[in-house]
């Protein structure tokens, strides 16, 4: 019932405090139902999906140059989907394996740090 109605929220995006709206209706949600073994899960990817198309729209278009107020945004909301990947992991969810290997593959793209990618051959050569 929680995501149906974190769906029903994000219709509101674009009135005035959507935004926050919908982040507060997201953490109540966490708050409520975030811990379930099963259905938690669900709604925490459901916030990181949001998050991650917040930070896709900050992108500049191809071919442009970010100014420095869109470089600022980028950077908080990099911080901000970063943050919900490490908030996630510290609850035992089910699925918890697939998120660590997203929040590499986030971390390669967003940093490209080649770390990250040997991080990902490491874990999968020993998982599978």
């Amino acid at each position: 019932m929680w995501l149906e109605y974190v769906q029903y929220s994000i219709g509101g995006l674009a009135e005035e405090g959507g935004l926050a709206a919908i982040r507060d209706t997201f953490e109540r949600a966490l708050t409520a139902v975030g811990i379930h073994v099963t259905s938690g899960s669900m709604l925490w990817e459901a916030y990181r999906e949001f998050e991650c198309a917040m930070l896709a729209g900050l992108q500049p278009t191809p071919g442009s140059v970010a100014d420095a107020d869109t470089v600022k945004q980028i950077d908080t909301q990099t911080k901000r989907v970063a943050k919900l990947f490490q908030r996630q992991l510290s609850i035992p969810l089910m699925g918890w394996f697939h998120l660590y290997l997203l929040r590499i593959i986030f971390r390669f793209v967003v940093n490209g740090e080649d770390k990250s990618l040997t991080l990902i051959k490491i874990n999968l050569n020993y998982w599978y």
